[in-house]
């Protein structure tokens, strides 16, 4: 986002501060059941699915079993996704007042002040938490904390915002496979060397997370527009986005099986599924070619990159594993598009 963005968050986080100091404020602003319930849902916890699974895939080019730091890798990453939302929509009141006027921040449920705080402590406290997944799993998790930070500012460039997030996703599924690394004191360099032997894996959930934002970006084009947003769903129009998603999916899912990384029937599977699903969710869209048909597509193309992701963390999950999961992500998709059609 432009400078002033956050620059307007930061005194808005010191305004809330010398307010709280000086008595002339509550701590939370509103009663604390009120605020722990908006909370709860502005973290989307229905979207923590996509990097936790997305450190499964990670953890699956190294491992062969789930493991208790694999397992607090994805939830840490789980909840990362959730600050990162808070601070997108700290941010993005402007296009939320157009898109999601219903979000709590937008429609002022959530104060901004106790929210801010709220964010900067979690990711402090999940950043630490990496310590407990690798001695190393630092240095990925500041990468991504500034990913996360400056993420908003992506999208006033062409397709940056797609390279942030799916550079974001990459260091998720890197989170994972650090998880599945013996924990052994190592140099930087040893660790890297270690760690790169699934870059197919990060390449693959990197380009699933940016195809993803593709489809969110592509039905908040209204209030992307307004808020001076230049992502690539508004340089094209509804039908050439749409195209472009249905072409890379299945490129996507044909790469992914041509290089062994989908090894047993149910990876394959699975992704057959999320191609199938993603090229659905591009037949509204490229039919009407309308803001309302793009809005009615991200129902579809959610649940479809959830698929496709869990395709790659298939051969560590099994075929129960992945039946559990699958059907949890998608339970907790249906609720909340059952809530908002923008969720």
């Amino acid at each position: 986002m432009h400078p002033t963005g956050y620059r307007s968050l930061a005194l808005c986080g010191t305004e809330y501060a010398r307010r709280v100091l000086r008595g002339e404020a509550a701590l939370l602003e509103v009663p604390l059941r009120t605020f722990a319930l908006e909370l709860a849902l502005a973290l989307r916890p229905h979207f923590f699915a996509l990097s936790s699974i997305a450190v499964l895939a990670g953890a699956s080019a190294v491992a062969a079993t789930p493991s208790p730091r694999i397992v607090l890798a994805a939830f840490i990453a789980g909840l990362g996704w959730g600050v990162g939302q808070l601070l997108n929509d700290l941010l993005d009141r402007q296009a939320d007042s157009v898109n999601a006027p219903d979000r709590a921040i937008a429609a002022g449920r959530l104060p901004a002040g106790p929210t801010l705080v709220f964010a900067t402590l979690l990711g402090i406290a999940l950043a630490v938490g990496t310590a407990l997944v690798h001695p190393h799993a630092w240095i990925l998790a500041i990468a991504a904390a500034t990913l996360i930070i400056f993420y908003n500012g992506t999208k006033r460039r062409l397709l940056l915002g797609n390279v942030a997030l799916g550079v974001l996703m990459a260091l998720a599924a890197a989170i994972g496979a650090c998880a599945a690394l013996p924990p052994r004191p190592s140099g930087v360099g040893s660790f890297a060397r270690e760690l790169m032997a699934a870059w197919r894996s990060f390449l693959f959930v990197g380009t699933i997370g940016a195809w993803y934002l593709q489809s969110n970006y592509e039905k908040d084009r209204p209030g992307d527009r307004a808020a001076g947003y230049f992502t690539l769903a508004v340089a094209l129009s509804v039908r050439a986005s749409a195209a472009v998603r249905g072409v890379a999916i299945i490129a996507i899912a044909i790469a992914a099986y041509a290089v062994g990384s989908l090894p047993d029937p149910v990876s394959k599977s699975t992704m057959m599924a999320g191609a199938l699903l993603g090229l659905l969710s591009t037949i509204g869209p490229i039919v009407r070619g309308t803001d309302e048909a793009a809005l009615r597509a991200y129902r579809a193309s959610v649940p479809a990159s959830i698929l496709a992701m869990l395709a790659l963390a298939a051969p560590l999950l099994g075929r129960w594993g992945t039946t559990v999961v699958l059907v949890l992500a998608l339970a907790l998709v249906a609720v909340a598009f059952r809530r908002t059609p923008n969720p």
